[in-house]
């Protein structure tokens, strides 16, 4: 983690996408700056449900990509737009901010932002240069949007 971990960071062109570490969703004074309203949490040793007024969505038992399944990232992937739905702000979060929870923002720009994978981490790679996403796991998402 950089020093600036400890931060929420939004995606351009997107106020209501935030992704980030497990320090930056321990924050709760820059989640409540930032108005976050909604977390996804792939990191399995940090706590949920932590903090009131913010909806909480525990992926539990991930810890590798070979654990990142299709159902868990459409499972968030609609978490998220529930949120923005909502008129809420949604974060990612996994222990480092770069490979579980930018796989699902990924996922989520694909899905609603009609975008490649490749483009959704070009994306997210102007404001979160380490981004690292799973990408057999965002093939095998593609492949799961276009069957469906």
């Amino acid at each position: 983690m950089t020093s600036t971990d400890n931060e929420p960071v939004q995606v351009n062109q997107y106020p209501y996408l935030f992704v980030g570490s497990v320090a930056a969703a321990l924050n709760e004074d820059s989640l409540r700056e930032h108005n976050i309203t909604h977390i996804i949490n792939w990191s399995s040793s940090a706590k949920c449900n932590l903090f009131s007024g913010i909806e909480y969505l525990c992926i539990t038992g991930v810890r590798s990509k070979s654990q990142v399944k299709v159902s868990h990232l459409d499972k968030a992937v609609e978490f998220i737009e529930t949120a923005r739905k909502g008129g809420g702000k949604a974060m990612s979060h996994c222990w480092y901010g770069r490979n579980r929870s930018v796989s699902l923002l990924v996922a989520y720009l694909m899905k609603y932002a009609d975008m490649s994978a490749r483009e959704a981490n070009d994306l997210i790679k102007q404001t979160r240069p380490h981004a690292e996403p799973y990408w057999d796991q965002l093939q095998q998402y593609a492949e799961f949007l276009s069957s469906n």
